[in-house]
């Protein structure tokens, strides 16, 4: 079994955009289980987790390590191929961006979920010893800094990860999330009400996580506001057929973009210009 397994392929990232699969991962991690045995870990019907296993094993996420016979029943026996999993930012470059965001939205929401209702139980129980952590944090560092800080973080954890769940201490659960803030790639100027050099023209930043579609009216209207976009897009970007490039070459001072340009050839072709 490897220690991390960097998952590039989309298809495996939706099997995992699932809580309980994630769950099946970590349990059968320590010990390889049949789907009965794992059914009577989580408390659920050994036909539900039978189809999640086969699922994650579909995928090539778990594998059958060893087959028993007993009593006449052939028992199978499955185990994932790491101890954990991570998912590469390359993704975001192979893969359909809708699908991908669907597939991670479904993952954070999942977890946004099971947050609240965890928290919601501790407050009505009135329990002021509820292990919970909220802490935004904002930090500058290299592609290779960065990939150490995760090291050492689950370094840090992994000891505990690896306490038998019979052990001491309570069963906490977390999503880890670090992403690029690309408003400050651009520098350390206020960029949502920035002016230009001649005081008139106001630079207005947008984020936009799945389509950001313009109209040739919606154009023309930030031209009479005096205002350019600085866009920052994981998704697509859709302009109608009847804009004209100049018209976006004069909107548009900036764009970053993980993923697709849906326009004509010669306003895409402006939009290029402006990708950073």
């Amino acid at each position: 079994m490897e220690e991390t397994y960097l998952i590039e392929d989309l298809e495996q990232l939706r099997a995992i955009s699932d809580q309980l699969r994630v769950e099946i991962l970590h349990v059968l991690r320590d010990q390889a289980m049949t789907t009965k045995q794992l059914g009577d870990r989580l408390g659920m019907a050994p036909a539900k987790v039978h189809y999640h296993v086969r699922e994650l094993e579909r995928v090539g996420l778990v594998r059958l390590v060893e087959t028993r016979e007993k009593g006449g029943i052939l028992e199978k026996y499955y185990q994932p191929i790491a101890r954990s999993f991570n998912v590469s930012g390359k993704i975001l470059l192979s893969s359909p961006p809708h699908e991908v965001l669907a597939s991670l939205g479904s993952m954070v929401d999942q977890s946004r979920d099971k947050f609240l209702n965890h928290l919601s139980r501790a407050m009505e129980r009135r329990d002021d010893q509820t292990s919970m952590l909220l802490r935004w944090v904002r930090f500058r560092a290299t592609y290779e800094e960065q990939k150490r800080v995760y090291e050492q973080i689950f370094e840090l954890l992994r000891p505990f990860e690896e306490r038998d769940d019979d052990g001491e201490g309570e069963v906490l659960q977390g999503m880890f999330m670090l992403y690029p803030n690309y408003d400050e790639h651009a520098g350390s100027q206020d960029e949502n009400h920035q002016p230009d050099t001649a005081g008139t023209t106001r630079v207005v930043s947008s984020q936009v996580v799945g389509v950001v579609h313009y109209s040739r009216a919606e154009l023309e209207q930030l031209v009479d506001e005096g205002k350019r976009l600085r866009l920052s897009v994981v998704g697509t970007c859709l302009f109608d057929a009847d804009i004209e490039p100049e018209l976006v070459g004069q909107v548009v001072e900036k764009l970053t973009l993980v993923g697709t340009i849906q326009a004509t050839p010669a306003v895409a072709e402006v939009l290029e210009q402006k990708r950073s």
